[in-house]
C-alpha cells in the first residue's frame, strides 16, 4: 500500500511542494471516483463482488507489481 501511495503522490505532486501539479487531473479523478484495487492476482480480484464496491473508475494492482523495499533491492 505504501508503494502505491508513494507512486500516486509523486504522480500528483512531482515537485513535492504539497500542491497538485495539475489540478485538472485531481478534479477528473474525484469526478470519476477513481480507486485502486490491490489483490494477490487476477484470480483473487475476480472473486470480489463488484456490486459491493462504490461506482467509479478502477485500476487493479497485483502483489507482484509491488515489492516492499523494492528500490533497495533494484526491483523498481
Amino acid at each position: 500500500m505504501l508503494h502505491a501511495t508513494n507512486v500516486m503522490a509523486e504522480y500528483l505532486d512531482n515537485d513535492e511542494d504539497g500542491l497538485a501539479d495539475n489540478q485538472l487531473v485531481v478534479d477528473a479523478m474525484v469526478k470519476h471516483n477513481t480507486m485502486l484495487l490491490m489483490a494477490k492476482d487476477e484470480d483473487e480480484i475476480r472473486k470480489i463482488d463488484r456490486s459491493t464496491l462504490p461506482q467509479g473508475a478502477k485500476q487493479s494492482l497485483w502483489d507482484n507489481e509491488t515489492h516492499p523495499s523494492g528500490a533497495e533491492q533494484g526491483l523498481f
